[in-house]
């Protein structure tokens, strides 16, 4: 455990080179007509798996800072498990996109065992909470980053860069 924390903080620090991903075993599948990308540590240790939910991108981990966060996770020993969720890719959250996440899940016996921790990413947020509310007890955890409350605001915010500009 330490041990872990101490290579995350190696590569998560300020004092980390941005420019630098760590070393992972990188398979990509796929799941009918959806990619999933599988990181895996080089090490024969393994760590916890981490179903991670991206927020609305058109790259997924394909984006450099995503390959990197997932390549950081790996050198923990963690496998990690990025599905490409279509409408997500086309920047619209929609019911199916939830369908598919939670058929990335079902699926997760493929690529590894056990119970996952489920981390989102902003609009992530949409497909993590709608797998917890349906699949709870087989989730180990559920990470929440950066999601968000009120649309309307959350909008604004992008477009303007202040709160309340109405």
């Amino acid at each position: 455990m330490v041990r872990s924390i101490i290579r995350l903080a190696r590569w998560l620090g300020p004092w980390a080179d941005a420019n630098r991903r760590p070393d992972a075993r990188v398979t990509d599948d796929a799941l009918g007509a959806m990619k999933i990308r599988v990181y895996r540590a080089v090490s024969r240790r393994t760590g916890e798996t981490f179903l991670i939910a991206q927020g609305l991108h058109y790259a997924a981990a394909d984006d450099p800072r995503m390959d990197g966060f997932c390549r950081i996770l790996t050198t923990a020993g963690h496998t990690v498990v990025v599905p490409f969720v279509p409408d997500y890719l086309a920047l619209v959250p929609t019911e199916r996109a939830k369908q598919d996440f939670a058929a990335a899940f079902e699926a997760l016996p493929r690529w590894s065992a056990g119970k996952p921790i489920v981390f989102s990413i902003s609009f992530g947020s949409l497909l993590a909470f709608a797998l917890a509310a349906e699949h709870g007890p087989r989730i180990q955890r559920l990470v929440i980053f950066g999601g968000y409350f009120e649309l309307r605001e959350t909008l604004e915010f992008c477009f303007t860069g202040t709160i309340g500009a109405r």
